[in-house]
């Protein structure tokens, strides 16, 4: 494992090291966890706000690993899935509103 030098303060850093051991420079964005706990996180944030679930589908697909390709697709799954029931219920939300107020209007005319 090679040795290189951190750009802050110039001490011997690891490639493999996330922050400078030294002065604690930030040297490279660790990766995005797949603990069951974050990914539950993922999935709650993808159904529930989906649009906010995009940015989990980024950050796991960013990762690389085979595991997080995989929590990657299934919260692209998620938030487009909670994204077409949202379009969808409120599509029919509108259409029984826009029925009851043309019956009120109805019984007010005649």
């Amino acid at each position: 494992m090679e040795t290189i030098k951190c750009r802050k303060c110039g001490g011997a850093i690891s490639e493999t090291d996330y922050f400078c051991p030294h002065c604690g420079k930030k040297i490279k964005t660790p990766p995005i966890s797949t603990a069951l706990g974050t990914q539950i996180l993922a999935y709650l944030v993808s159904v529930f706000v989906p649009p906010f679930g995009l940015w989990y589908t980024y950050r796991y697909f960013r990762n690389g690993d085979p595991r997080s390709k995989k929590i990657a697709i299934a919260t692209i799954v998620l938030t487009v899935a909670s994204i077409i029931l949202t379009v969808w219920t409120t599509e029919l939300l509108f259409t029984y509103l826009n029925r009851q107020v043309q019956n009120q209007l109805d019984g007010l005319l005649f």
